[in-house]
């Protein structure tokens, strides 16, 4: 069986349904975490990431990071929408039709039970 998980930002998954994703893994589920942004947007305000790291440093360091965490609980794959921005006030222009696309090609390509 399988199981999606959609997040906004890499860490959100493991916060509110760590201890879920690590269960169901354990039962042998194949648990699959989508990702839509990388919050690369906090570049540059103190209370987020120092700023000296550039866009691509944040993206790197967030994605390995996630992936680590997925790791740990069992997670089968974790895949990054790339989404720009970190809110969705103008879903038109963020959530794209191509965006809407790829989410629903990987609803049919992985066949979720949950």
């Amino acid at each position: 069986m399988t199981t999606i998980v959609c997040a906004a930002h890499a860490d959100d998954e493991v916060i509110g349904l760590g201890g879920t994703i690590a269960k169901l893994a354990s039962e042998g589920e194949d648990v699959v975490v989508i990702i839509f942004f990388y919050g690369a947007g906090s570049v540059g305000r103190l209370s987020s990431w120092p700023p000296w790291l550039s866009r691509e440093d944040v993206v790197k360091q967030r994605v390995k990071e996630s992936k680590q965490a997925g790791e740990i609980l069992g997670v089968h794959k974790t895949i990054f929408l790339g989404m720009d921005g970190g809110n969705l006030t103008n879903p038109s222009k963020e959530f794209d039709s191509a965006k809407k696309k790829t989410l629903s090609g990987l609803f049919r390509e992985y066949k979720p039970e949950k």
